[in-house]
């Protein structure tokens, strides 16, 4: 079993549950000799409402939980008067794999709840796995992940940052169901057909001033969008694209990489 721990591929062959039973906790005690063998009290309280009955439930528990010798011994006494065989039962188990006032180590986890006893019916496939399956698995999801946030990085290395990136674009796609009717370069008429079971709908664009810069200008649509979002509307991104502007420049300087980067700044130092 010492070689099962040092992950020896001639070891990993099933084991007899006898054989686990003998050579497991003796593997366990020399390549982790600090471990602290317990027993599951959820278990241990079982056992005593099935062989002494439901009425030691309560009484068992508290025995369990008792903070000091002191409190175990009138808990004991307690169960006793219920029980006697139970409370003998209890206390010819050696206190310091099960008791909270003996046992050894932190006191988190030390009893057993109902909820970690559902986490190990809920995981008993994945524990049974093979060790090479497992590693699969965490590599897939490790991977997974790292595809992930790949992708989002690849968002924030534009001029805009991922979220406004992904709304821009959606308007951008939606631009192509409308007609434009240019009353200038800068102003124009945007009609809907109203298909796609959508109503038929008629605004005015107006386009600000703007360069060539990553964000500049302005842009004004009688649908309210670009004022309150700052961002250009399916409205907008369809006029420029007949003009041949570039929408991305009506997009709002608040929504630049550089602006969250120094929203967050401060924020990044106070935490380091």
């Amino acid at each position: 079993y010492t070689t099962l721990f040092r992950s020896r591929p001639s070891a990993l062959e099933a084991p007899s549950a006898d054989l686990l039973a003998q050579g497991l906790l003796k593997a366990i005690k020399q390549l982790i000799p600090l471990a602290i063998e317990r027993y599951c009290a959820q278990h241990l309280v079982r056992k005593v409402i099935e062989n002494y009955g439901g009425l030691c439930r309560t009484a068992a528990w508290v025995v369990v939980y008792a903070p000091t010798r002191a409190t175990y011994d009138l808990a004991l006494l307690a169960l006793a008067k219920i029980r006697g065989d139970a409370a003998d039962y209890m206390d010819a188990i050696r206190h310091s794999r099960w008791a909270v006032y003996a046992a050894e180590g932190s006191s988190f986890g030390r009893v057993t709840s109902n909820s970690v006893e559902v986490a190990n019916k809920m995981f008993l496939d994945e524990r049974e796995m093979l060790v090479i399956d497992m590693l699969c698995g965490i590599y897939l999801a490790t991977m997974q992940k790292h595809v992930q946030r790949g992708i989002e990085a690849g968002f924030n290395a534009g001029p805009l940052a991922s979220k406004p990136t992904a709304a821009f674009a959606k308007q951008a796609l939606e631009a192509n169901v409308y007609n434009v009717f240019l009353s200038s370069p800068t102003d124009a008429l945007v009609i809907h057909a109203g298909n796609q079971g959508r109503p038929s709908r008629t605004v005015t664009i107006i386009l600000g001033d703007c360069d060539d810069g990553e964000v500049a200008g302005a842009a004004i649509c009688t649908c309210g969008e670009p004022q309150v979002l700052l961002l250009p509307c399916r409205h907008v991104c369809a006029l420029c694209g007949v003009v041949g502007q570039r929408a991305a420049v009506f997009v709002s300087p608040y929504y630049s990489v550089g602006t969250l980067r120094a929203t967050y700044a401060e924020i990044g130092r106070a935490s380091c």
